[in-house]
């Protein structure tokens, strides 16, 4: 067996910027819409199976780790912008491939320019949980240093479990879930 001799030099910085414009390649691929897991792709999900009287919902075979409909349907629901604030968007952390995609730094900026200003405003990061449920952290601006940041969980019947604390301001060091200050 004939091996290849180890990567020197010019070598190394071609097969770095080949990863870096494969990255970027993938990352481009995002069409905009709503990441969640049921529309980024939809054909790993089915619909819930009825054995007698009870529903269970039951993971696809080609990946177990997909958030059952009703989990996701109950995220979107708990993390829906009430009427009056800004939407600064949604991060959802487990889309794109393989399994996520950078934040995109506008939607941090938005939230901590309205914490800091003290413009009603949301931004939700969420995720799945990989057994079958999804999670989240809202930040809600409600006023002049007051964010309310609601930490949650969905499991996979739909039902949500949440806890809120809340801090004077937000920053936005990593552009993908702010922090409390």
């Amino acid at each position: 067996m004939v091996g290849l001799p180890p990567p020197r030099g010019n070598h190394l910085i071609r097969l770095a910027a080949l990863a870096v414009v494969a990255v970027i390649g993938i990352a481009s691929c995002s069409d905009g819409a709503d990441p969640s897991p049921l529309r980024s792709a939809p054909e790993t999900t089915r619909a819930p199976e009825t054995t007698g009287s009870t529903t269970t919902w039951r993971p696809p075979a080609d990946d177990p780790t997909q958030p059952s409909p009703a989990a996701v349907a109950a995220d979107r629901d708990f993390r829906a912008v009430p009427a009056g604030l800004l939407d600064c968007g949604v991060h959802v952390r487990t889309t794109g491939y393989p399994t996520t995609v950078p934040g995109d730094p506008t939607k941090v900026e938005c939230i901590v320019d309205a914490a800091i200003a003290g413009t009603p405003a949301q931004f939700v990061s969420t995720a799945r949980d990989f057994v079958g449920g999804m999670e989240g952290v809202i930040f809600r601006v409600v006023g002049p240093s007051n964010v309310l940041v609601v930490t949650y969980v969905v499991d996979p019947r739909g039902e949500v479990a949440a806890t809120e604390t809340t801090c004077a301001g937000l920053t936005g060091p990593n552009f993908v879930i702010p922090e409390c200050t």
